[in-house]
Order: structure tokens, then C-alpha cells, then sequence
């Protein structure tokens, strides 16, 4: 839905008598309370007059639609601004403020809930009708504060009743959320600072995740459905993601970040995956011949016509049927039982000496710095290099 509706008109501005400006071709329309804004498009002995109707429709379209504000004062409310940033993200793409916009990937829906939930805090905090450039450095301390006493607890889409103080970990993380919305408008000119730039988002460091032995993997599939031994293979044994393993197609197509189309699925003969990950990046990921052999006969039992490479299973029954499997093959099931798997994996890779850590963390899908923070950890084999 359109935040406004305008008409711009297009029109040229006359060369000055003293001969010192050239006639230039502008745009022309009202802004908030009516007030008059202009903007240049360019010398008119450049431009044709075809050409500049042209870009008066490509800028009438952009504000009609919400891709850029109507005008930079008094600027979005928090009301519209939700909104018009949940857009963008959805669709990982920018509004057109200026030419040197930073490009920002899309959001999972993961990180989409957790930047509404963020927004959610703010409108119940400063209200709809607060505009976003308004909020100063003195503003943003006022709602850390009241978020971290848990008076803003009526924002949240579950626990609305829950009261009192938010441990340290939340409030970081609602942070660093806010502090990334707010450097989002400010690269992209809808506010001139911002005013959450010194907020401290770093999460304090959880316990490593637990590390699943192959031989827990191998019992894991032992007994298992084909199309479940390929989701965890895909996981323990390349490192993807809960996701990336559940969407991953035998072979296709896929757009990613910077727009271009690339393959996607199952290369037999280099014995790779190919995928869209996370902020639809590309990467590619080595099949070891353990995966290899599961991946093969996954595919001789597939039934015509299947696209996924672990038809039939949904998002809907993931981990508790993870759970159910776990306790048929004797093994407690553990914490948080699909990542286990992938820092397992990339833990694995970790202790090879002959994989360099940026390569291993290529394969993974993520930065050195979120490897070492969150994924890779001490392992009983680099122990005994010391103990013997």
C-alpha cells in the first residue's frame, strides 16, 4: 500500500540573464503541508525532454509505491517507517534516496520477526506519530532503559503478560537490532544520524553447542526414512543450514544478492552443492563420499517429479520428529539439534589441517568472526595432540 499519493510535474528552469547557469531540467511536487520541493535532474542540453518525463514517472511511481519518502522533513513517523523498512528488507532491496545508497540483503524471516518485534518496542515506547529523525542520543538511553525494566512488554506478539527485567542477552540483542534499523535509514537518507550508534549489541558468548560424534549421526540415520538421513547428512556432513537443507533442489536456478541468476542443487560430477543462503549468498559446499553415497540412494528413492532433495519432509515437523528419531536410536536428544549438527560439521572441517579456516568458513556460509564467536570450538582430538 502506498504511503502517498502525489503528482509530480516536470518542468525547466530558464537559463539566468547573466548566462552563468544552463537551463536544467527539474522535478517538481508538494511535500508534507504542502510545501513546494524540487529536485535537479540535469542540464537540459543533455537531457531530452522525453527523457526527463521519463524519470518524473520512475520518481512519481517510487513515492506513490513507498520506495522513497515523500520528502526528508518532518520525515516518517515510526507508524509509516515500520512499514516502509519491513518492505525493503522483505524484498532486499533500498529505497532510491540517493545514488551512493548501500545495498543491504534481504532478511530471513527469522531476523524479519526479530526487526519487527524491535520496531514494535520502539512504537510502544516514543508512539506512531513520532517521527523518526526526531529521536535523540538523551531518547534512544530513555528506551533502553525503560526496555530493559520490561516496561514495554505490551509490544510483544507472545508473553504480552510477562513482567519484570530482560536479561542481558535479550536486551543486546533488541540493541544491536535497533542500532542496525536506525544505520539502515541513516545510509539510506531518511535521518541524518543515529542516535543508537554507541549501543553496545555484542551478545554475551553461549556455551558451545553440542558437539554430535559421526557415530551418533550414523545410529541417527540408521533407522531412519531415506529422506531424513539425507536432511541430517546434509547438515552434519556439509554444514547447511536447517533451512538451506530443507529448500535445497536437485537442480535449479536461483537469484541471489547482487542479483544475478545462478545453479542451484546437486553437482554429481564436481560433487558439490550449490546454494542460496542466508542474505541470499551463494556458496558452494564439498560432498564427502559418506553424504555422496546417502545423496545417491536418496535419489533412487525418490518419487517422480520431486523437486526437493528431501521430499517429502515440511517445516512443520522438523524437530520433533528429529526428537522422535533420536530416542528410537537410543541417543538424548540435545539442544538446539539441527545447528548441533552444522558447527559438528564445521568443527570437523576445523581440525583437518589441511583446510584452511577461510575456506572452511566459506563452506559454512559465514564470516571468520561469527565462526570463532558461536560455531567452532575446542575439540577432544586437539586435547590429546597436548595430553597424549
Amino acid at each position: 500500500m502506498a504511503l502517498h499519493s502525489v503528482t509530480t510535474t516536470v518542468y525547466l528552469l530558464k537559463r539566468s540573464q547573466s548566462g552563468n547557469r544552463p537551463a536544467t531540467w527539474c522535478l517538481k511536487w508538494a511535500g508534507h503541508g504542502g510545501k513546494q520541493l524540487t529536485e535537479s535532474l540535469g542540464r537540459a542540453s543533455r537531457m531530452t525532454k522525453a527523457q526527463a518525463k521519463k524519470l518524473r514517472q520512475q520518481k512519481e511511481q517510487d513515492i506513490n509505491e513507498g520506495r522513497v519518502p515523500l520528502d526528508k522533513g518532518p520525515g516518517l513517523t515510526l507508524a509509516e517507517f515500520k512499514g516502509f523498512y519491513l518492505r525493503h528488507r522483505t524484498r532486499g532491496d533500498a529505497p532510491k534516496v540517493r545514488r551512493t545508497t548501500k545495498r543491504y540483503a534481504k532478511l530471513g524471516d527469522g531476523t524479519l520477526r526479530m526487526h519487527d518485534m524491535a520496531l514494535r518496542y520502539l512504537v510502544e515506547f516514543f508512539g506512531p506519530s513520532c517521527h523518526l529523525d526526531s529521536i535523540t542520543t538523551l531518547d534512544a538511553e530513555a528506551w533502553a532503559d525503560a526496555l530493559a525494566a520490561g516496561d514495554l512488554a505490551s509490544a510483544r506478539s507472545v508473553n504480552a503478560s510477562r513482567t519484570g527485567p530482560l536479561s542481558e542477552n535479550t536486551l543486546r540483542t533488541a540493541s544491536r537490532t535497533v542500532k542496525a534499523i536506525f544505520g539502515w535509514a541513516r545510509s539510506n537518507g531518511l535521518i541524518h544520524a543515529n542516535p543508537f550508534e554507541d549501543f553496545i549489541g555484542t551478545g554475551i558468548k553461549a556455551k558451545p553447542n553440542p558437539d554430535v560424534p559421526l557415530d551418533d549421526f550414523r545410529k541417527l540415520c540408521e533407522d531412519a526414512p531415506q529422506a531424513w538421513k539425507a536432511m541430517f547428512g546434509l547438515c552434519r556432513l556439509a554444514g547447511l543450514r536447517r533451512s538451506e537443507a530443507l529448500s535445497l533442489p536437485w537442480d535449479g536456478t536461483r537469484i541471489d544478492h547482487e542479483g544475478a541468476e545462478v545453479p542451484v542443487g546437486i553437482d554429481w560430477d564436481g560433487k558439490r552443492i550449490a546454494v542460496v543462503g542466508k542474505g541470499d549468498r551463494f556458496r558452494q559446499v564439498p560432498i564427502c563420499k559418506e553424504l555422496y553415497g546417502i545423496l545417491l540412494a536418496t535419489f533412487h528413492e525418490a518419487e517422480d517429479g520431486a523437486e526437493r532433495v528431501v521430499d517429502p519432509i515440511n517445516d512443520n515437523n522438523l524437530e520433533r520428529e528429529m526428537k522422535r528419531l533420536l530416542r528410537a536410536a537410543g541417543l538424548k536428544p540435545w539442544k538446539k539439534p539441527y545447528q548441533s549438527l552444522r558447527s559438528s560439521c564445521e568443527n570437523g572441517w576445523k581440525v583437518n589441517p589441511d583446510i584452511p579456516e577461510a575456506t572452511y568458513c566459506a563452506w559454512i556460509g559465514h564470516s571468520l568472526d561469527v565462526s570463532r564467536k558461536h560455531y567452532v570450538s575446542p575439540q577432544d582430538s586437539e586435547f590429546e595432540i597436548v595430553t597424549g
